[in-house]
């Protein structure tokens, strides 16, 4: 046919709308449920004339990274760096803003697709200083939104407390935050209530607002 293959580009087919719809009805029901596993997401679905079977639940679960909350061996999936780094918030009282500022990422489903949603809190007055998002999960992303609530706070905090996710282990994270002069910490195994006034934003964005 006298074409190159070099000139030849896989272009990938769109997502349909009725996926996305389904998508989007599913990340809706965990977010509300989050305890229900595959089998009740199914009988849910099915209540609203939507016939998926349990594999298909299952597949787009795992690659939407949502799990069904219940008891594990391991909780979390640590970065790299995980467990090397301070916990610094053990018996600290919070009593003024900019002591402590935590950040957090959660996935949401959009109307076009999905995103990753970065956001940095200060932990006294719960107020948002930064946030941002991104179609692909990116290390890059944090280091931009932190660099975004540097410029709107128009200074560092003593302390920048995440968890043990990748990408608050990159080392564009651990190498990026000391350099503005906040101390790095991330939650140990078992601090999950550390990070709660994040977790809460994110229930009002998925509930009221998505």
């Amino acid at each position: 046919m006298n074409l190159h293959r070099s000139g030849l580009a896989y272009v990938p087919a769109p997502v349909s709308a009725r996926e996305l719809d389904l998508r989007s009805r599913l990340d809706r029901i965990y977010t509300a449920h989050p305890e229900d596993g595959v089998r009740r997401l199914v009988l849910a679905l099915g209540e609203e004339q939507r016939v998926v079977n349990p594999k298909g639940v299952r597949r787009r679960l795992r690659e939407m990274g949502l799990e069904a909350v219940s008891p594990k061996p391991r909780t979390t999936m640590p970065g790299p760096q995980a467990g090397r780094l301070p916990y610094r918030l053990r018996g600290l009282a919070i009593e003024r803003a900019h002591q402590v500022w935590a950040a957090d990422i959660t996935y949401l489903a959009l109307p076009g697709g999905w995103a990753d949603l970065l956001a940095v809190m200060d932990g006294w007055s719960r107020s948002v200083l930064a946030w941002g998002w991104s179609p692909t999960r990116d290390s890059l992303l944090g280091v931009q939104v932190w660099r975004a609530a540097l410029a709107a706070a128009g200074r560092a905090p003593e302390i920048m407390n995440t968890d043990q996710g990748a990408e608050f282990s990159s080392q564009e994270w651990i190498g990026g935050v000391p350099e503005s002069g906040a101390r790095v910490s991330q939650d140990g195994r078992g601090r999950t209530l550390d990070n709660v006034m994040v977790e809460r934003l994110w229930r009002t964005v998925k509930w009221d607002h998505l």
